[in-house]
């Protein structure tokens, strides 16, 4: 498999579910990463090497995710597929990924006392596409 990583500083990240088409912003994310992968099956033909896509996967960690833990809740534990879009925030680029039929595979809640709870999310993606500049 062969993969390239974006990454943004920070950037928001909108979901919807199911057939919508509409997202909004859920959340306000920090250190956010993005492993886009190519799957190869690599075979010999005459004179060479042929390749052959098998799939496609991408995988997105939030390390810092501001938001109430219920609206991720529900996301993560939607009966249809989880649909991402994720743009950085600085108002300077205008470039980001469209992630359709996803899912949330695990949240990750850490605090410190007196201080507010932090929740990090693990996304993954079958199919995505991006835009920008």
């Amino acid at each position: 498999m062969t993969g390239e990583v974006f990454s943004w500083l920070e950037g928001q990240a909108y979901f919807h579910t199911g057939s919508a088409t509409a997202s909004a912003v859920v959340g306000f994310a920090q250190s956010l990463q993005g492993q886009f992968v190519w799957g190869y099956e690599n075979y010999p033909t005459l004179g060479g090497y042929g390749n052959v896509l098998t799939g496609l996967r991408a995988d997105v960690t939030i390390a810092a995710f501001w938001t109430p833990v219920s609206t991720i809740a529900r996301l993560a534990q939607s009966a249809t597929a989880v649909h991402m879009h994720i743009r950085q925030s600085n108002g300077v680029a205008s470039a980001g990924y469209k992630l359709w039929s996803g899912r949330i595979g695990s949240i990750l809640l850490a605090g410190n006392e007196g201080g507010v709870l932090q929740y990090s999310i693990g996304y993954y993606a079958n199919e995505w596409s991006a835009y920008g500049t």
